[in-house]
């Protein structure tokens, strides 16, 4: 098993998936502790989403959910009044193991990695990939330029992550997503993010429509 530490980060709605960027403005005093500890020591942080019931738990440590995603601080900005805006990358999906407080407030968690199961040969992951980047360029809302910015800024190639991606940009209910993220393969995320994408695309549902965006590399390539 591929177990290592990791500092804890719950949020009530949020969640976060591996291979993209969340950015975090920071302002409890267990959170700035966090995020100082993990500059200082170089930790990963995980962040994971609370389980739903947490509002009547113990504010300590109210219980979250087992799967969740780790990465590190790749920018920040620390204000004068301690506070901090930080940018966190996604590196793996991982479960949660076990957690415990530390003395600074915020939790710790040892973590195992639990990456998506490539289930896909490399012949239908290039179908699934070019079918997806087709759908994208008919149908790109004004509402996902973000995505758009995200793509062109990481450079995506592969599937999951460009999967990863558009379910992390997704107005989706926090729960949906959560139940996204715990999906075993790259086939599943696929066919369920694709359906998704569709359903957000129907006529009574669709925002004005932008122009394709001209970064996702070509089918061709």
């Amino acid at each position: 098993m591929n177990e290592q530490e990791a500092l804890l980060f719950p949020l009530p709605d949020v969640v976060w998936f591996p291979h993209t960027m969340l950015p975090l403005y920071v302002f409890e005093p267990r959170y700035r502790a966090l995020v100082a500890d993990a500059l200082r020591k170089k930790m990963p942080v995980a962040v994971v989403k609370y389980k739903p019931g947490w509002e009547t738990q113990d504010t300590r440590r109210p219980d979250v959910c087992f799967t969740a995603t780790f990465g590190a601080i790749s920018q920040h900005e620390k204000f004068s009044d301690g506070r901090y805006h930080i940018l966190l990358k996604g590196e793996h999906r991982c479960r949660i193991l076990e957690d415990t407080l530390s003395p600074r407030g915020y939790r710790r968690a040892w973590i195992e990695v639990e990456d998506f199961f490539d289930d896909l040969s490399e012949r239908q992951e290039e179908k699934f990939r070019r079918m997806l980047i087709a759908r994208m360029q008919r149908y790109v809302t004004e509402d996902m330029m973000s995505l758009a910015q995200d793509m062109a800024y990481l450079r995506v190639r592969d599937l999951e992550t460009m999967l990863c991606l558009i379910a992390q940009h997704l107005k989706l209910d926090p729960e949906y997503k959560q139940n996204l993220l715990e999906l075993e393969g790259v086939s599943d995320l696929y066919y369920e993010v694709l359906g998704m994408y569709n359903s957000l695309l129907r006529p009574l549902n669709m925002p004005k429509l932008i122009k394709p965006f001209e970064f996702v590399y070509d089918a061709q390539n």
